[in-house]
């Protein structure tokens, strides 16, 4: 499955479904949560979506997911650094 998410070229549109090889696994809805968490943590970040460091991000922040972490601030904390979340 390959949803259409944002504006980004395809390349970019599937990086999370890249990194998530048991997609089927995952609703749409989930698939489309985790692509806006992706994009949010790379602007945070200011990473360049394609690069290695993006890749590494997007299996990171799909491995938290299945670990059972599901709050996007959480999430989003997790992987900037941040420190907002409690």
């Amino acid at each position: 499955m390959h949803l259409s998410i944002g504006t980004d070229p395809p390349i970019f549109r599937g990086m999370i479904q890249n990194h998530a090889p048991t997609a089927s696994a995952m609703t749409a809805d989930e698939l489309h949560s985790l692509q806006k968490t992706f994009d949010a943590i790379c602007e945070q970040r200011g990473l360049i979506k394609g690069s290695s460091s993006a890749a590494n991000v997007a299996r990171e922040l799909v491995d938290l997911y299945r670990s059972g972490i599901r709050d996007r601030r959480q999430l989003v904390s997790m992987l900037t650094g941040d420190g907002v979340f409690p």
